[in-house]
């Protein structure tokens, strides 16, 4: 049976915004990017009771530092004039009346002001009871910083996950992904996450041939940055692209693969 959804909708004119739900970011939409509604699925992100939605107006470009000023940056150029937000969280359940209660949006919030780089917080509030979780990355590690301990052993996973898609032991790789995908599946939205590990190892195998090309790690455009409370380390590129992916070169076309990771006993695991 499918599990209700939990839909953030968001529109935005000239803004550059960050989601946030608990602690997780769950999207980043460029100043043109949500000129018409975008709808994000947030179910694996939620919690039974309070849950915390946070928006950062003017995200920096990059991601560990997307909350600090950064006016220097060449994509300040031309960043300015009137913005705008506009965000509701709604819970959608399949042949549900429009009219029901359920139908009402749980958060909502409107912002309007300037295009500026000095990123700030809104954020909203709301209480669920329904199921949600619990999540493997409620029991992982915490961290209070990615110092270079942590750097190194997340840098050593990294590395053993870039492997693995190199030598194409794509069933190595799902298996490494297995919380996950019974969390973005099963647990979440109450589909099989037989269909889904299926369907990620054919696009594992669609991607891994001419003419797409799996980018090298080159550590010196790596970010790694806290989320989750410090349970998780979202690793991305200083550029906001995916730190594993599949690229064609002509067409520029990518396939991804999103890597927040956290750590499980002495494993470290893809959690989100």
């Amino acid at each position: 049976m499918l599990n209700p959804r939990f839909v953030i909708r968001v529109q935005t004119v000239n803004l550059r915004v960050e989601i946030w739900v608990n602690e997780i970011p769950v999207s980043f939409l460029g100043r043109n990017e949500a000129r018409s509604p975008v709808a994000i699925p947030i179910n694996q992100f939620l919690l039974k009771g309070r849950n915390l939605i946070q928006v950062l107006l003017h995200a920096g470009p990059v991601p560990s530092r997307a909350s600090e000023p950064w006016s220097r940056d060449k994509e300040a150029t031309g960043y300015l004039g009137p913005a705008s937000l506009s965000l509701s969280l709604a819970k959608e359940v399949a042949g549900q009346d429009p009219s029901s209660r359920d139908a009402y949006p749980l958060v909502t919030l409107d912002w309007q002001g300037a295009a500026d780089t000095h990123p700030s917080v809104l954020e909203r509030a709301c209480t669920l009871n329904e199921r949600a979780g619990p999540w493997a990355w409620e029991s992982a590690a915490r961290f209070a910083s990615v110092d270079a301990e942590v750097r190194g052993e997340v840098r050593d996973y990294l590395e053993y996950l870039h492997r693995l898609l190199t030598a194409r032991e794509f069933e190595a790789f799902v298996a490494e992904s297995a919380p996950k995908l019974e969390e973005l599946t099963e647990l979440a939205y109450g589909v099989p996450a037989e269909s889904m590990r299926r369907g990620m190892l054919q696009a594992l195998e669609d991607h891994s041939v001419e003419p797409y090309r799996l980018q090298p790690l080159d550590w010196s455009e790596v970010d790694l940055r806290l989320v989750a409370g410090g349970r998780m380390i979202d690793c991305l590129r200083k550029n906001r692209r995916n730190v594993l992916e599949y690229v064609e070169p002509k067409d520029q076309d990518v396939f991804f693969l999103p890597t927040m990771v956290g750590k499980i006993g002495a494993q470290w695991k893809i959690l989100r």
